[in-house]
Order: C-alpha cells, then sequence, then structure tokens
C-alpha cells in the first residue's frame, strides 16, 4: 500500500509541477508580450511627437520668415517716402499692401497696385 500511495504521490507532483511551470511559462511570456507591446506604444508615441515638433518648427520657421519679409518691405516702402520717391499716401497704400495677408510681394508689385498721384 506504501508503494501505491509513493508512487501516487511521485504522479501527483509530477503533474502539478507540469502543470504550474507550463502556467509560468505562459505568464511570463505573456508579461513579456505585454511589456514589450507597451514600450513600443511608447516608442511610437514618442516618433510621432518628435515628427510633429519637427512640423510646428518647420512651419514656425516659415512663418517668422514671411515676416519679416513683409516687414522688410515695409521698410523698403518707408525708405522710399523718406527720401521723396512716395507720397505719404501712397507709402500708405503699399505698407498696408506689403503687411496683407496672402503672400508676401514685390516692390514692383506693390507700386503696380498704388494709383499714381
Amino acid at each position: 500500500m506504501s508503494q501505491n500511495v509513493d508512487q501516487f504521490r511521485r504522479t501527483l507532483e509530477d503533474t502539478i509541477e507540469t502543470e504550474i511551470s507550463s502556467r509560468v511559462d505562459d505568464i511570463a511570456r505573456d508579461v513579456v508580450t505585454a511589456v514589450w507591446n507597451a514600450v513600443d506604444d511608447q516608442i511610437g508615441e514618442h516618433r510621432q511627437y518628435v515628427e510633429d515638433a519637427g512640423q510646428a518648427r518647420d512651419f514656425a520657421r516659415r512663418q517668422t520668415e514671411r515676416i519679416a519679409a513683409k516687414r522688410d518691405l515695409a521698410e523698403i516702402v518707408l525708405d522710399e517716402w523718406e527720401s521723396g520717391r512716395l507720397v505719404a499716401d501712397q507709402a500708405l497704400r503699399m505698407i498696408r499692401s506689403a503687411l496683407a495677408v496672402g503672400e508676401v510681394k514685390t516692390l514692383d508689385q506693390l507700386r503696380s497696385t498704388i494709383p499714381a498721384p
């Protein structure tokens, strides 16, 4: 009887050990997969943030350049007025046109839109 009990105990221990090992391996794989996916998702979010930040920086740089170009054109018009080559009304219209929403204009484009005195 003792042998049967010992054999039963060993069989039970082996079965339980195999079952526990199998479940531990499954849990370990699930944990590693979950961590891996979370890290991968975080990397993706950071890459998207970097891309978005780069696009925002480029947009801000282009906007700054446009504003500076419009300001420079307005300064040229002021110089034209100060030198007496433009009357005040023409200079005012040209400056408004230079600073208006839209593409940056050239001095010749501004002159062509302003009627002569």
